[in-house]
């Protein structure tokens, strides 16, 4: 990625660290209009459209009051970690697979660094976010497909909370903490689902960093790629995080799952990439995983 880039998303981490002060003083009219626009679709109770601008300077589409959106809006990036992560380990005419996409942040910025002569697919089977995912992935190195991933080919019954909360629609209880699941109120409908094994093996694409955010699904997801860790040593991305939720596997499972397949886990703390040491308990973070 350009290296203007590079230093403007340090810019945006700083500023996103300083103190609401600072941020005020910084970039107050992107940042106060992103409040308004929160405040009004939520009292509205209807969705309104926005465009954020990235710090790789690309437009894109956002839905208030949703949390991801504003964040973008206000800061131009989302998840410093991870976006971090793949800053570091992408690389130019690589293939990336975005499993949970959303509105497509990460699948905009894998594009953006892979090139004309890379290749990004983009997982997403929301209802209520994938046409937003479509509009911002109209560049000629993306495809979207509205599909689950999971162990196998199948269909399964998804919950969607909306467009506030749409980053919490899963097969599973939402992620979220007890005060903010009484305020749910899913959709359910079913949505068809396949494998990475499968997906590879149909399409002859073959990945080259895998982004892993499902909403609980990760350990159904890492059963339907052994393949393909196994023969093409994919980089992969991994949302890590224990909720207490019925029929999910604890996040130390997920990570000595890869571990055993001969993956290196790295972690990102205090502004830097480092080796991680698997806990007992995850809180919310993303854990990365190295091929040896």
């Amino acid at each position: 990625m350009d290296s203007r880039y590079l230093e403007e998303f340090r810019n945006r981490v700083k500023l996103y660290r300083s103190s609401r002060i600072q941020q005020l003083v910084k970039s107050p009219t992107r940042l106060v209009y992103a409040k308004i626009l929160q405040a009004i679709a939520g009292l509205i109770q209807t969705p309104i459209k926005a465009q954020a601008r990235t710090f790789w300077d690309q437009e894109m589409t956002m839905l208030f009051p949703e949390g991801m959106s504003t964040f973008i809006f206000g800061f131009g990036f989302f998840e410093e970690g991870l976006t971090s992560m793949v800053l570091e380990y992408l690389r130019k005419g690589m293939t990336f697979f975005d499993v949970g996409a959303h509105f497509g942040y990460f699948t905009l910025l894998a594009s953006e660094i892979v090139g004309d002569d890379g290749r990004v697919r983009s997982f997403e089977p929301s209802e209520s976010t994938f046409g937003i995912l479509e509009t911002n992935a109209r560049r000629s190195n993306i495809r979207c497909e509205k599909l689950a991933v999971y162990s196998e080919p199948t269909y399964l019954k998804l919950r969607d909370y909306g467009v506030r909360f749409s980053g919490l629609n899963s097969v599973y209880d939402a992620r979220a903490d007890e005060r903010t699941r009484r305020k749910l109120n899913p959709k359910q409908y079913s949505v068809e689902a396949v494998s990475i094994d499968q997906y590879v093996g149909e399409t002859g694409v073959r990945p080259g960093f895998i982004k892993v955010d499902a909403e609980s699904s990760e350990r159904e997801i890492l059963r339907g790629m052994e393949e393909t860790l196994h023969f093409y040593r994919p980089i992969v991305s991994l949302e890590v995080g224990d909720m207490n939720i019925k029929g999910v596997v604890c996040s130390r499972d997920l990570v000595l799952h890869m571990i055993n397949r001969g993956y290196q886990p790295l972690e990102y703390k205090g502004g830097e990439i480092r080796e991680h040491t698997p806990l007992e308990r995850y809180g919310y973070d993303n854990i990365l995983f190295l091929p040896k």
